[in-house]
C-alpha cells in the first residue's frame, strides 16, 4: 500500500504539466514563424500586441549589427512586396473567398507593415557607410 502512495505523489497534477508542455511546445514551433523581437519592436510599437503571441519565442538579446538588420529588412521587405503583387492575381481573390478573409484588411495590413519596413530600413542605411546596400 505504501507503494502506490508513494507513485501518486509522482504524478503531476492534471493540466498543469500538461498545459506546460502544450505551451512549450507551441514556444518552439511559433519560434520559427515569429521575426525577431527587434524588427517586431520596429513594426508593431505596442508590445502587448506580440508579447501575448509567445512571449518565450521572443528573444531579448540586443540588436544585432546594422548589416544584419539591413539584410533581414529587405528580404521581409521584398517578401511583402511579392504578396502584394499576388493580391491583385484572380487567383488571390479565388483563395480569399475560399478561406473567407477579407482580402482588403489582408492588403492593407501587408501595406502598413511594408510601410514600417522601409522607413526602418530608411533609417539604418546611414549607419552603412562603408557597406554595399542593395537596393529594393
Amino acid at each position: 500500500m505504501a507503494s502506490s502512495a508513494g507513485s501518486d505523489s509522482e504524478i503531476p497534477a492534471t493540466g498543469t504539466a500538461a498545459a506546460k508542455a502544450k505551451t512549450d511546445a507551441m514556444s518552439v514551433t511559433i519560434k520559427c514563424f515569429i521575426p525577431p523581437a527587434w524588427l517586431l519592436r520596429l513594426c508593431i510599437p505596442l508590445p502587448t500586441a506580440y508579447a501575448a503571441v509567445a512571449t518565450s519565442a521572443l528573444e531579448t538579446a540586443d540588436d544585432p549589427p546594422a548589416p544584419v538588420r539591413e539584410a533581414t529588412l529587405r528580404k521581409h521587405v521584398v517578401m511583402l512586396q511579392c504578396y502584394l503583387m499576388r493580391s491583385k492575381t484572380p487567383e488571390f481573390g479565388r483563395w480569399a473567398v475560399g478561406a473567407k478573409v477579407q482580402p482588403a484588411d489582408m492588403v492593407e495590413a501587408a501595406g502598413t507593415v511594408l510601410e514600417r519596413l522601409l522607413t526602418a530600413r530608411s533609417a539604418i542605411l546611414p549607419l552603412l557607410e562603408d557597406t554595399v546596400v542593395m537596393e529594393v
